[in-house]
Protein backbone atom coordinates (compact mmCIF):
# COMPACT_ATOMS: atom_id res chain seq x y z
CA UNK A 1 0.00 0.00 0.00
CA UNK A 2 1.06 3.58 -0.63
CA UNK A 3 0.17 6.75 1.24
CA UNK A 4 -0.18 10.01 -0.71
CA UNK A 5 -0.43 13.09 1.55
CA UNK A 6 -1.40 16.09 -0.59
CA UNK A 7 -2.74 19.60 -0.94
CA UNK A 8 -4.85 20.50 -3.99
CA UNK A 9 -5.56 24.06 -5.02
CA UNK A 10 -7.78 25.22 -7.89
CA UNK A 11 -7.88 28.63 -9.55
CA UNK A 12 -10.27 29.55 -12.35
CA UNK A 13 -10.32 32.28 -14.97
CA UNK A 14 -12.80 32.62 -17.84
CA UNK A 15 -10.37 30.73 -20.12
CA UNK A 16 -8.36 28.43 -17.83
CA UNK A 17 -8.57 26.19 -14.79
CA UNK A 18 -5.24 25.75 -13.00
CA UNK A 19 -4.67 23.02 -10.43
CA UNK A 20 -1.63 22.88 -8.13
CA UNK A 21 -1.13 19.43 -6.67
CA UNK A 22 1.42 19.35 -3.86
CA UNK A 23 2.45 15.81 -2.86
CA UNK A 24 4.57 14.62 0.06
CA UNK A 25 7.08 12.24 -1.51
CA UNK A 26 9.92 10.06 -0.29
CA UNK A 27 13.49 9.50 -1.55
CA UNK A 28 14.13 13.02 -2.77
CA UNK A 29 10.67 13.56 -4.20
CA UNK A 30 10.77 10.50 -6.45
CA UNK A 31 8.80 7.83 -4.57
CA UNK A 32 5.44 7.35 -2.93
CA UNK A 33 5.26 6.61 0.81
CA UNK A 34 5.23 2.84 1.40
CA UNK A 35 2.95 1.69 4.24
CA UNK A 36 1.95 -1.73 5.54
CA UNK A 37 -0.62 -3.72 3.59
CA UNK A 38 -2.59 -4.59 6.74
CA UNK A 39 -3.70 -1.09 7.68
CA UNK A 40 -6.79 1.09 7.97
CA UNK A 41 -7.63 4.79 8.15
CA UNK A 42 -7.28 4.98 11.94
CA UNK A 43 -3.78 3.46 11.85
CA UNK A 44 -2.82 5.76 8.97
CA UNK A 45 -4.07 8.81 10.90
CA UNK A 46 -2.24 8.01 14.13
CA UNK A 47 0.87 5.99 13.23
CA UNK A 48 1.80 7.56 9.91
CA UNK A 49 0.28 11.02 9.60
CA UNK A 50 -0.16 12.64 13.03
CA UNK A 51 3.05 11.07 14.33
CA UNK A 52 4.90 12.88 11.53
CA UNK A 53 3.12 16.25 11.87
CA UNK A 54 0.44 15.77 9.19
CA UNK A 55 -3.21 16.58 9.86
CA UNK A 56 -5.90 15.64 7.36
CA UNK A 57 -9.33 16.80 6.37
CA UNK A 58 -10.07 13.42 4.74
CA UNK A 59 -8.56 10.11 3.67
CA UNK A 60 -9.76 8.26 0.55
CA UNK A 61 -8.72 4.80 -0.63
CA UNK A 62 -8.35 4.22 -4.36
CA UNK A 63 -6.92 0.83 -5.33
CA UNK A 64 -3.72 0.33 -3.35
CA UNK A 65 -3.36 4.06 -2.65
CA UNK A 66 -4.54 6.05 0.36
CA UNK A 67 -4.94 9.73 -0.51
CA UNK A 68 -4.64 11.93 2.60
CA UNK A 69 -5.99 15.44 1.95
CA UNK A 70 -3.91 17.59 4.29
CA UNK A 71 -5.40 20.37 6.37
CA UNK A 72 -3.32 23.48 5.51
CA UNK A 73 -4.30 25.22 8.76
CA UNK A 74 -2.94 22.44 11.00
CA UNK A 75 -0.09 20.98 8.92
CA UNK A 76 2.99 23.21 9.06
CA UNK A 77 4.77 23.17 5.70
CA UNK A 78 7.73 24.93 7.31
CA UNK A 79 8.51 21.69 9.17
CA UNK A 80 9.30 19.88 5.90
CA UNK A 81 11.68 20.26 2.99
CA UNK A 82 10.41 21.38 -0.39
CA UNK A 83 11.53 19.96 -3.73
CA UNK A 84 13.38 23.19 -4.45
CA UNK A 85 15.33 23.04 -1.18
CA UNK A 86 16.59 19.50 -1.71
CA UNK A 87 17.66 20.29 -5.28
CA UNK A 88 19.95 23.03 -3.97
CA UNK A 89 21.93 20.77 -1.63
CA UNK A 90 23.90 17.58 -2.26
CA UNK A 91 23.36 16.56 1.38
CA UNK A 92 19.58 16.57 1.03
CA UNK A 93 19.11 14.77 -2.31
CA UNK A 94 17.43 11.75 -0.66
CA UNK A 95 15.27 13.66 1.85
CA UNK A 96 11.48 13.38 1.87
CA UNK A 97 9.82 16.55 0.63
CA UNK A 98 6.77 18.34 -0.69
CA UNK A 99 6.75 18.61 -4.48
CA UNK A 100 4.26 20.65 -6.53
CA UNK A 101 2.88 19.77 -9.96
CA UNK A 102 0.78 22.20 -12.02
CA UNK A 103 -1.93 21.28 -14.52
CA UNK A 104 -3.70 23.80 -16.77
CA UNK A 105 -6.99 23.10 -18.52
CA UNK A 106 -8.94 25.14 -21.06
CA UNK A 107 -12.46 26.23 -20.12
CA UNK A 108 -15.31 25.37 -20.44
CA UNK A 109 -14.74 21.60 -20.64
CA UNK A 110 -11.40 21.40 -18.82
CA UNK A 111 -9.45 20.07 -21.80
CA UNK A 112 -5.80 19.57 -20.77
CA UNK A 113 -3.85 22.53 -22.09
CA UNK A 114 -0.49 22.30 -20.31
CA UNK A 115 1.58 20.27 -17.87
CA UNK A 116 5.30 19.63 -17.84
CA UNK A 117 6.88 16.37 -19.04
CA UNK A 118 7.82 15.54 -15.44
CA UNK A 119 4.11 14.99 -14.78
CA UNK A 120 4.21 11.93 -17.07
CA UNK A 121 7.27 10.27 -15.49
CA UNK A 122 6.43 7.34 -13.20
CA UNK A 123 7.49 7.38 -9.58
CA UNK A 124 10.33 4.99 -8.71
CA UNK A 125 9.15 1.40 -8.95
CA UNK A 126 5.56 2.36 -9.76
CA UNK A 127 3.29 2.75 -12.73
CA UNK A 128 1.70 5.92 -11.34
CA UNK A 129 2.70 9.33 -12.63
CA UNK A 130 1.89 12.68 -11.03
CA UNK A 131 -0.76 13.21 -13.72
CA UNK A 132 -2.34 9.79 -13.05
CA UNK A 133 -2.53 10.60 -9.33
CA UNK A 134 -4.13 13.94 -10.14
CA UNK A 135 -6.69 12.27 -12.42
CA UNK A 136 -7.51 9.74 -9.70
CA UNK A 137 -8.05 12.49 -7.16
CA UNK A 138 -10.09 14.65 -9.50
CA UNK A 139 -12.27 11.87 -10.90
CA UNK A 140 -12.76 9.55 -7.94
CA UNK A 141 -12.01 11.26 -4.65
CA UNK A 142 -12.96 14.89 -5.25
CA UNK A 143 -15.53 15.21 -7.99
CA UNK A 144 -16.47 18.58 -6.48
CA UNK A 145 -12.96 19.99 -7.12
Amino acid sequence: MKLVPYFLQKKETPNLVVYRLTLFLMEGGKSLWEIGSETNEKVIQTEYLQENGFYTSSIEKLGDLYFAHLDPQRTSLKSFYTWEEIQESQDKKREDCFRTFTFCFEQPHEKLWFHSDICEQPFDGRKETPYALFQGLKNHCYKKV
